[in-house]
C-alpha cells in the first residue's frame, strides 16, 4: 500500500480561509458534523477510469477541507495520512467481475463525510458501450425500406419508404452510485406516391429515468416520458390525422444472471391522448397498462433475446379496447471478432426472429357485429456489420402475415431494409 500526504499550501491563505469558515460557524451555531459538505472528495483525472480490463489497479482519491484531516478510511481499512487539509491517498485493489463499490470516509477537525465511487471490471468478451464510455451520446440511423403489401380484399400495391432517427442521450452520475438518464427519440418516416399513399410521420419521443443500483449488476428504473404522433398524407387520404400524445411512466426491475446474461420486468402505464388538428372539439382517450419481459442469455454459440408481453387498453371514441398479447424471440450468432484498446465487439453478426401479437378489441353493447381478434406474425432475418466503433451498416427482410376474422383486416406484408448507423 501507497500512501502519499499532499501539500499543505499556503499557510496565510489557509489560515484566512479558516478564520472565515471559523466565523461562519460560530454566527449560525452549526454542530461540526453539519460541515460535511465542505469536504470534498474526489479522483484526479489521471486516475479517474470507472471501467477497467485487468483486476490488479490503485486507487487513488484526493480529499480537500476546510481544516485538517484527521482520518481516511478505503473500504472500512484505515489509511495513513498527514494531519492538513488536503491530502492524496492511494490503495491497491483487486477487483471483482462486474461493478465494484469503493467507500471513501473522511474525518476532519470539524466533521466527517463519506462518498462512493463505482469501477467496473470487464467480464471475458463484455462489450463497452457507448454510453458507458462518455456521458453524452448520440446515434443516428437513415435508411431505406422496399414494401410489398397484398391485403385480403385488395390488390397488391408496394412502396419505397425513407427515414432518419436521431436518439441524443444524456446521463447523470449521482453521488449516491445512481443515475439520472434523459433520451429523445427524433424521427421522420416518407412513404412515396406511386402506390402507396404519400405519407409523412413524425415521431418525438422524451423520457427521463432514475436509475438506481442494487447488489452487483442489478438496478432498478422509475421514469416518465411523452410520445407525440403527427401523420400527414398528400394522396388518396388527403390533410392530416389527429395527432397523438402519450404520457407514459414506467418501472423497470434489471436481474444479472451471470456474465452478459439478464433479465428485465417492467411496469407502464400510459395515458393516450388522440386530438384533431382541424376540429379542436374531438378529443378520444385511452389507458393502457402494459407488463413486459425480456431474456437476455446466450444459446450456445448464439446470443438469444426473448420478449413477452400483456397489455389492457381502456379506450373511448376512436380508440378501441382492447387486450393485447406480444411474444418474440430472436437468435444473433457473431461471424467474426474485432477486439481493440478502446472496445470489444463482434464485427459481423448475422440474426433471424420471430415476433407475434394478438390483439382481442371489444365491442360496444349495442353492436350485432362480432368483436374483431387479429393476429400479426413476423418472421425476419438481418445482418449487422461494424465498419468501425463509430459506424454501422444493416439490412434486414421480413415477412409480416396479419390475420383476422374481419377479411379487409387480412394482409401480407414483406419489406427489405438498408441502413446506415452512426454512434458518438
Amino acid at each position: 500500500m501507497m500512501v502519499l500526504a499532499g501539500s499543505s499550501g499556503n499557510p496565510v491563505g489557509r489560515g484566512i480561509r479558516r478564520a472565515v469558515f471559523l466565523g461562519v460557524l460560530v454566527l449560525f451555531s452549526f454542530p461540526p458534523l453539519s460541515l460535511a459538505q465542505d469536504i470534498l472528495i474526489f479522483r484526479p483525472v489521471a486516475n479517474s477510469e470507472t471501467i477497467y480490463r485487468t483486476p490488479e489497479i490503485v486507487f487513488e482519491a484526493e480529499i480537500s477541507a476546510f481544516s485538517n484531516v484527521l482520518e481516511v478510511k478505503i473500504n472500512g481499512e484505515p489509511q495513513t495520512v498527514e494531519q492538513t487539509d488536503a491530502v492524496t491517498v492511494q490503495k491497491p485493489l483487486t477487483l471483482e467481475p462486474g461493478r465494484n463499490v469503493v467507500v471513501v470516509e473522511v474525518r476532519t477537525e470539524l466533521g466527517a463525510t463519506k462518498k462512493e465511487f463505482v469501477i467496473r471490471l470487464l467480464e471475458e468478451g463484455e462489450e463497452i458501450g457507448a454510453e458507458e464510455k462518455r456521458p453524452f451520446r448520440v446515434i443516428v440511423v437513415a435508411g431505406l425500406e422496399d414494401q410489398s403489401n397484398a391485403a385480403k380484399t385488395k390488390p397488391e400495391i408496394g412502396g419505397m419508404r425513407t427515414f432518419l432517427v436521431a436518439i441524443p442521450a444524456f446521463t447523470m452520475e449521482l453521488d449516491d452510485g445512481s443515475k439520472l438518464k434523459f433520451q429523445a427519440i427524433v424521427s421522420r418516416d416518407k412513404y412515396d406516391k406511386d402506390e402507396l399513399a404519400g405519407q409523412e410521420i413524425a415521431f418525438t419521443q422524451l423520457t427521463a429515468r432514475w436509475e438506481r443500483p442494487l447488489e452487483g449488476e442489478d438496478f432498478w428504473t422509475v421514469g416518465a416520458g411523452l410520445n407525440t404522433i403527427d401523420q400527414k398524407f398528400d394522396s388518396l387520404l388527403e390533410g392530416e390525422f389527429p395527432v397523438e400524445d402519450d404520457l407514459f411512466f414506467f418501472g423497470t426491475l434489471h436481474k444479472s444472471t451471470g456474465g452478459s446474461n439478464f433479465y428485465e420486468v417492467a411496469l407502464e402505464i400510459k395515458d393516450q391522448d388522440l386530438a384533431d388538428p382541424v376540429d379542436a372539439d374531438f378529443n378520444d382517450v385511452a389507458t393502457v397498462i402494459s407488463l413486459k419481459g425480456v431474456l437476455d442469455r446466450d444459446v450456445g454459440k448464439f446470443r438469444g433475446k426473448f420478449r413477452a408481453g400483456y397489455a389492457i387498453t381502456d379506450a373511448t371514441g376512436k380508440f378501441r379496447s382492447k387486450t393485447t398479447l406480444q411474444a418474440g424471440a430472436e437468435l444473433g450468432y457473431p461471424l467474426a471478432d474485432l477486439v481493440s484498446e478502446e472496445s470489444a465487439f463482434s464485427k459481423t453478426i448475422v440474426g433471424f426472429g420471430l415476433r407475434y401479437r394478438a390483439d382481442a378489441f371489444d365491442e360496444p353493447a349495442s353492436s350485432t357485429s362480432p368483436a374483431p381478434e387479429e393476429t400479426l406474425t413476423t418472421l425476419f432475418v438481418n445482418a449487422i456489420h461494424a465498419i468501425s466503433t463509430t459506424w454501422i451498416i444493416s439490412a434486414e427482410y421480413r415477412t409480416e402475415s396479419q390475420s383476422s376474422n374481419v377479411a379487409a383486416s387480412e394482409y401480407d406484408n414483406t419489406a427489405l431494409m438498408a441502413s446506415l448507423i452512426y454512434i458518438y
